[in-house]
């Protein structure tokens, strides 16, 4: 102990206090921070996390769009190059900063430290509208267990032009019973975006279930949420295996699987693939969002297992996005089989393909009710995990904000938290919702994701230095990080980044935003360009806010803003137990 107050003592001598020094603050914000459980907790948490709805409905549709198994290579190539880099330096930074995104990139460069807001912003945004999908999911469950699915006949009060495909009759023409359900059932969709109508109460009733669901998923803050993961997390693999099985002994599931993963390397010399491929590995592996950086904050600062983590949570990620298209594409081949349609012509993606195209699919097994439960109850496992992820880093980013005051009272900030959040959704549960949905979706954590990633690893590549980054790790954890992700950090990775936010960017005039090719009104493209652009705003605006409050030339500002605010120091209290924390520089 005695040696343990010397070295404070050196501190204070500099003009360095105790409250500037993390792991021993008055605040006492390391100390008292949460711990997972067990570091299986952790890794269930992160997979569970960043599998999602984009692994199941996102990356098959991409796959076989872009050229079958041929778009593998691509999309293997930009998880080794994009991917895997990437998601290693913001577990890092979570470990190593022991705290939230907005205090962690404040430490990290003060002139940019508005990348934690802008990560903050992005998952709020997302959080609105994620749970939508999780809503529809518990809609679907529920009517799984009536004796006639609803999604199946066409003698229903919403049908209006349905039709039941019949051998004899290829050529009928109508919209399909599934569909009818989905559009005028469940949604009741009006004709546009202008035309809002009125609140779906069925609807209704179940976002505030799911928002009930992820409340009690993470109220407790991670004590229980690393729990609830052991079930969230593994159940998908479960019921995707069971699907599995029973998709590739259906008729017809062989010639879907083959189109599935049939190389067309042609494609390969087309740019739009390899584009498709970076962007689909940026946003199957969820990062910008600031909720991995989080996640690993919970770890012990000096685990070893950093460099080892990130690789398997990434591979075990696009592992599944690839699995999950041959559970697809088996009943959808089935489904194309029995319809006399091409595999085309069935294949669709986002809510098309799971809430239309797999409903009708299942109801033709036998037992449809069994395989309809089993399927949404995946759908409900792999959203909520994915949700509560999105919220318990929101929740934790304010109470670290005030720990004194909110941490007794976490569970009325997380109550606070999802009651907001609920109350927001609601737009997206009227008659014209899903115009709402489609409008968030496209700009939410579209572009200006790819924005934040990219300031993120040039700041670590090149403001605080990749070199520097990849010592502080191997000092901190024993680990060594090999000179190629230094490599990825400040060229190959923040370039690829680049080609494709500046891809969007150009090709976004041609594509605008449309819903079942109703292209959105001026004043709905300009709201999302607006959602769109306050993250990215909020890095600049932060800049120049600390350029303005720091005394100095400009030059000086910038130079001193550029410096991290912390640099590690180890402190050995008397136990022989090792404190790293970041040390508050002194300033002239």
């Amino acid at each position: 102990m005695a040696e343990r107050q010397n070295i404070l003592g050196d501190f204070k001598a500099k003009g360095v206090t105790m409250t500037e020094k993390v792991g021993v603050s008055e605040n006492n914000e390391i100390k008292g921070r949460e711990r997972w459980s067990r570091k299986i907790e952790f890794l269930l948490a992160c997979i569970g996390f960043a599998v999602g709805y984009g692994n199941f409905w996102r990356f098959p549709y991409m796959c076989f769009k872009n050229g079958g198994g041929a778009f593998l290579i691509p999309y293997l190539l930009c998880l080794v190059f994009a991917g895997i880099p990437t998601f290693l330096m913001e577990m890092s930074i979570g470990q190593m900063m022991q705290t939230n995104a907005v205090k962690a990139w404040k430490r990290i460069c003060p002139l940019f430290g508005g990348i934690g807001y802008a990560n903050m912003f992005i998952a709020f945004m997302v959080s609105i509208y994620y749970n939508v999908i999780l809503a529809w999911s518990c809609y679907y469950f529920f009517h799984s267990f009536k004796s006639n699915l609803p999604w199946v006949g066409c003698d229903h009060d919403w049908n209006k032009d349905c039709f039941i495909y019949n051998k004899s009759n290829p050529n009928a023409t109508g919209v399909s019973s599934s569909k009818e359900f989905y559009v005028h059932n469940v949604l009741e969709l009006t004709d546009s975006v202008d035309n809002p109508g009125n609140v779906n109460w069925e609807m209704f009733g179940c976002l505030l279930l799911a928002w009930v669901l992820v409340y009690f998923c993470i109220w407790k803050g991670i004590r229980t949420t690393g729990k609830v993961v052991y079930f969230t997390a593994t159940a998908p693999y479960i019921i995707l295996i069971i699907l599995f099985f029973r998709g590739v002994t259906l008729d017809g599931a062989k010639d879907g699987i083959l189109y599935f993963v049939k190389p067309q390397f042609h494609r390969l010399g087309d740019f739009n693939v390899w584009v498709d491929a970076a962007s689909q590995i940026m946003y199957s592996l969820a990062i910008g969002l600031g909720v991995l950086l989080g996640f690993s904050s919970y770890n012990d600062r000096k685990n070893p297992t950093l460099y080892r983590d990130a690789i398997l949570i990434s591979v075990i990620n696009c592992s599944t996005s690839i699995f999950a298209g041959f559970v697809i594409f088996s009943v959808v081949g089935n489904m194309a089989a029995s319809q006399g349609k091409s595999i085309a012509d069935v294949a669709s993606q986002g809510p098309g393909l799971v809430f239309i195209v797999y409903p009708e699919a299942l109801s033709k097994l036998p037992i449809p009710q069994f395989w309809s439960v089993i399927f949404f109850l995946m759908l409900i496992t792999l959203g909520l995990d994915s949700q509560f992820g999105q919220v318990e880093v929101l929740c934790g980013v304010i109470i670290e904000k005030y720990p004194k005051k909110l941490r007794p009272y976490k569970e009325l900030v997380v109550l606070a938290v999802c009651l907001i959040l609920f109350l927001l959704g609601i737009s997206c549960v009227t008659q014209g919702g899903v115009y709402v949905f489609n409008l968030l979706d496209s700009f939410a954590a579209g572009v200006c994701l790819l924005f934040v990633v990219i300031f993120e690893l040039s700041v670590i590549g090149w403001v605080f230095g990749g070199k520097k980054w990849v010592e502080e790790i191997r000092s901190l954890t024993g680990t060594k990080i090999h000179s190629w992700w230094i490599i990825c950090w400040k060229y190959i990775s923040v370039a690829l980044v680049f080609v494709v936010f500046m891809f969007s960017l150009i090709k976004y005039p041609e594509k605008g935003i449309t819903y079942e090719k109703k292209r959105y009104p001026v004043w709905a493209e300009v709201l999302g360009w607006f959602i769109a652009g306050v993250p990215m705003f909020l890095i600049p605006v932060y800049a120049i806010c600390k350029i303005i409050r720091t005394d100095g030339t400009l030059k000086e500002r910038i130079n001193i803003l550029l410096q991290p605010e912390f640099d590690l120091a180890t402190v050995c209290d008397s136990n022989d137990i090792h404190l790293t924390g970041f040390v508050k520089k002194s300033t002239v």
